[in-house]
């Protein structure tokens, strides 16, 4: 399953997951650690981190399950931690999906709250976005959601 995986992601076969697509499974770790913000972490908080995965990415569901396991895994660690490998090598659409999917989770929970935005932030000026974009992005997720 790692191999088939691996290979999907189109990175080293020889390499298990968790080396093999780093930038992934620290988007994911993201993605987890935004969904858990309010302190609980439902089977709907596991499905929309999936349907983001697979949006981020273009997975299919049995990748982007299998990415969001390997996140929960690994959240045992600070989720600054997902910055070890740099994810300024994605590309700028992929950042600002990133962001947008962030904001989506923290909204949809109801996390508007000084923890989720300071997250979302947090992470966009890592990926170095301005404020004012990540403010802006925040309005497209909320308008891309409702659509």
């Amino acid at each position: 399953m790692l191999k088939w995986l691996s290979q999907k992601l189109s990175v080293d076969a020889a390499l298990p997951l968790s080396a093999a697509s780093c930038v992934e499974v620290q988007a994911a770790t993201l993605l987890v650690e935004a969904a858990r913000r309010d302190g609980a972490y439902s089977e709907v908080d596991r499905e929309t981190v999936t349907a983001s995965l697979m949006k981020l990415f273009y997975l299919s569901r049995i990748e982007a399950d299998a990415l969001r396991r390997e996140a929960e895994r690994r959240r045992t660690l600070d989720w600054q931690d997902a910055f070890a490998a740099d994810l300024t090598v994605l590309d700028s659409d992929r950042r600002e999906r990133l962001v947008r999917l962030l904001w989506e989770i923290v909204d949809v929970q109801g996390l508007g709250c000084a923890a989720g935005e300071d997250l979302v932030f947090s992470v966009g000026d890592r990926l170095t976005l301005t404020p004012e974009r990540i403010s802006a992005l925040r309005a497209v997720a909320g308008t891309a959601g409702r659509a």
